[in-house]
């Protein structure tokens, strides 16, 4: 896109300072700290819905070396439900804890720690207040922690998500000949797309992105400063990180099943 010669510095983005803020610190380890207090009370006091219970044959399907079990969805929350349970049971043994907390444990973490992507972006966005607040509504927030209690993807495709639209961001804000931090922040936020479609199946959220950035410039291009295109290592990060984190997409069952689920050839239902 050339550049508008009628354009100010206003026209352009002025986010916060992120540099380092012990008070800024401090708020997030708390909101942090009050979510997931809200998100971890009780956790098990309501079971498994049917979504949750195919989680459940899927981890337990992991233990026996299956990895094509609930194949419609990527690997990662799995992965980190079936860790949640061996580390539940190298602690308290079987029994210790019940399968609801165990399974729910690591959304409850992510989910309260995603202040922090939250924070970041917003920030980047606006400035540091406008950031804190968008961090406690999502503290604190009912629709956040209801969500965050339950074992669905979406925890994980937010947290993800945010992270790499951040460091996507922080990318454009950087002057094209800043090599080495642009480099890094492209790479940052490949991992992070990686790990989201590692998730959830929603490519379309880096297609969002790659458009909002089409139109819209971030910067204004310095006197003499090439053209920023993206880096290949993002692409490339991006591959290896859902591939590392969802190796199951390589299996030819795993392909023939999710044939069949897109083609509603699967048990169908209308409702819980």
């Amino acid at each position: 896109m050339p550049e508008n010669p009628h354009s100010s510095s206003a026209d352009y983005l002025q986010g916060a300072d992120l540099r380092f803020d012990r008070r800024v610190v401090a708020c997030l380890v708390l909101l942090i700290l009050i979510g997931l207090a809200f998100r971890v009370w009780q956790l098990g006091a309501i079971g498994f819905a049917e979504d949750e219970v195919n989680k459940v044959a899927a981890v337990h399907a992991y233990d026996g070396g299956d990895i094509t079990a609930n194949a419609e969805h990527p690997m990662l929350m799995k992965i980190f439900m079936f860790a949640s349970v061996k580390i539940a049971r190298a602690v308290k043994g079987e029994g210790g804890y019940s399968d609801e907390v165990v399974f729910r444990l690591p959304n409850v973490i992510f989910g309260a720690l995603t202040v922090v992507p939250l924070f970041l972006l917003t920030a980047a966005f606006f400035d540091r207040w406008t950031g804190l607040l968008a961090a406690g509504f999502w503290s604190v927030g009912v629709n956040a922690i209801t969500l965050n209690r339950v074992g669905k993807e979406d925890t994980l495709l937010v947290f993800f998500m945010l992270f790499a639209c951040y460091f996507y961001l922080r990318a454009k804000q950087t002057d094209a000949r800043e090599t080495k931090v642009r480099s890094k922040n492209y790479l940052l936020s490949g991992l992070s797309f990686g790990l989201m479609m590692a998730s959830k199946y929603f490519p379309h959220y880096l297609g969002l992105n790659s458009l909002y950035h089409h139109y819209v410039r971030v910067r204004r291009r310095a006197p003499g400063e090439p053209s920023g295109n993206t880096y290949k290592i993002f692409y490339i990060a991006m591959a290896v990180a859902f591939l590392v984190a969802n190796p199951a997409v390589l299996l030819p069952e795993v392909w023939e099943y999710l044939r069949a689920y897109m083609g509603e050839k699967l048990l169908v239902h209308s409702g819980y």
